[in-house]
């Protein structure tokens, strides 16, 4: 495969399968068990369901366990996204929405310049509204250093983390 031809593929050739879910109303001590093995979960409406509501990652966990900055002043109402001051029990308390996401056929530089333009490790990937993998920072480098050395790249696991 040439070099260019890479950033051609469709993002279904390397995407994990079977991405971390977690129903909206679980419990927060469930989130962070799975956040902890995995790095991240996407937020699903409920139990065995696949429509994607947003994501969890560890820098949500950390905003969430993290005091809130001191302030000398405020405008406005504050959303308090913090279990020290706020009532937050369940994935849906904290997760980020919308989660950013593409579709099994959007290519692999589509998809790269969606995550650079935005700064994101992983995106959803979704067919026809629900999720059907994830593509994560991770294995788009795997997948372009591999080819860049004349290498296939190795599945990936359904359980990939990033």
């Amino acid at each position: 495969m040439r070099r260019e031809d890479v950033y051609e593929l469709p993002v279904k050739a390397i995407m994990a399968k079977n991405p971390p879910l977690i129903p909206k109303d679980a419990p927060l001590a469930e989130v962070g068990r799975v956040v902890l093995k995995q790095h991240h979960v996407w937020v699903v409406e409920e139990k065995g369901s696949r429509k994607v509501l947003g994501i969890i990652s560890e820098t949500d966990l950390l905003d969430v366990i993290s005091p809130m900055p001191q302030r000398t002043y405020v405008t406005g109402t504050i959303r308090v996204k913090s279990l020290r001051h706020g009532q937050m029990e369940t994935a849906q308390d904290i997760m980020t929405k919308p989660p950013l996401s593409c579709h099994p056929d959007t290519t692999l530089e589509e998809a790269l310049r969606l995550m650079t333009d935005r700064k994101i490790r992983r995106l959803a990937v979704l067919d026809q509204g629900e999720i059907v993998g994830q593509v994560c920072l991770k294995t788009l480098i795997r997948t372009f250093f591999h080819n860049m050395h004349g290498v296939v790249p190795e599945p990936v696991r359904d359980t990939e983390k990033a």
